[in-house]
């Protein structure tokens, strides 16, 4: 199952690594890419799969309009 994070930014980072305190030392993640939320609210990476919400829903319609 795919990560879930739930986001205040339009943009966001993904480099593959976890979010959680127990991180791997051995973890290598993946390039970092730069996602844009997209209409659906949501955008989701290429590499892990990882899908951000956003959650600020007020801004995004003022900003998109």
């Amino acid at each position: 199952m795919s990560e879930v994070v739930e986001v205040n930014e339009k943009t966001v980072r993904c480099d593959g690594e976890s979010l959680c305190e127990e991180k791997s030392s051995s973890s290598q993640g993946h390039p970092a890419v730069y996602l844009k939320i997209n209409q659906d609210l949501r955008a989701e990476c290429p590499y892990c799969g990882r899908i951000f919400i956003y959650k600020n829903l007020s801004s995004f319609f003022i900003a998109t309009n």
